[in-house]
């Protein structure tokens, strides 16, 4: 895989957004690529399921990837929603997904269009994986911009 040769990246959410809102906020910033962080791409709000997102992402040039190797396992984030403590989620994240799955999928954005935004559905990013994959990216050198 090539070099990613991007210095930005951007960290969304669609909670309470309107898929037209979701789409003009990633437009307004340029993403011209969409990585979908969701271990499962579905949601209760059908414009937000996967299929039908890709296909909204489409109508405004914007490339849709799915990746749920890079979301974390419904069972340990309803675990820690419903303690209110999300140590143990953050620790199986860290071990199974940032020391190896995260990097090894940033090489493979190489081929796709910049910039690029990694997206779930919470908004507050201290209660979401997002956060997580925005700390490591900083940490070797990339910025990361909330939106």
């Amino acid at each position: 895989m090539g070099e990613l040769r991007q210095n930005v990246f951007f960290n969304t959410y669609y909670y309470g957004r309107s898929i037209l809102e979701f789409v003009q906020i990633l437009v307004s910033h340029g993403v011209k690529t969409l990585v979908d962080t969701r271990s499962k791409p579905t949601s209760r709000r059908y414009e937000f399921d996967g299929q039908n997102l890709a296909r909204s992402l489409a109508e405004h040039y914007i490339v849709y990837i799915g990746a749920p190797q890079l979301g974390c396992p419904v069972t340990l984030r309803l675990r820690a929603w419903r303690r209110g403590d999300y140590k143990e989620l953050w620790d199986w994240y860290t071990k199974n997904v940032l020391a190896g799955p995260l990097w090894d999928f940033i090489k493979e954005l190489a081929s796709y269009p910049k910039p690029v935004a990694f997206m779930c559905v919470e908004r507050d990013p201290a209660l979401c994986h997002r956060h997580l994959i925005a700390d490591a990216l900083k940490r070797v050198g990339y910025k990361v911009i909330d939106i």
